[in-house]
């Protein structure tokens, strides 16, 4: 699956590097390995591995991998 979003936020912890998307008013926050200073306002493509994704609830709870869903 693929989106397009835009950047608000990078957050660099050494080897990896957060970035904390905006997506329709939705935020996503992927992890990207290596350092990557994104400039807030970019526009990126998104590209989503069920393997990776994990679905939380607002509260923070896990819900599943989505990888789960794509085997039921």
């Amino acid at each position: 699956m693929q989106f397009d979003a835009k950047v608000n936020v990078t957050e660099l912890t050494g080897s990896e590097t957060f970035v904390h998307l905006d997506h329709h008013g939705d935020t996503w926050v992927g992890l990207i390995h290596g350092v990557h200073d994104l400039k807030p306002g970019t526009a990126l493509p998104v590209y989503l591995d069920p393997v990776h994704v994990y679905i939380f609830t607002e509260a923070g709870d896990l819900v599943a991998p989505a990888s789960y869903a794509l085997a039921a």
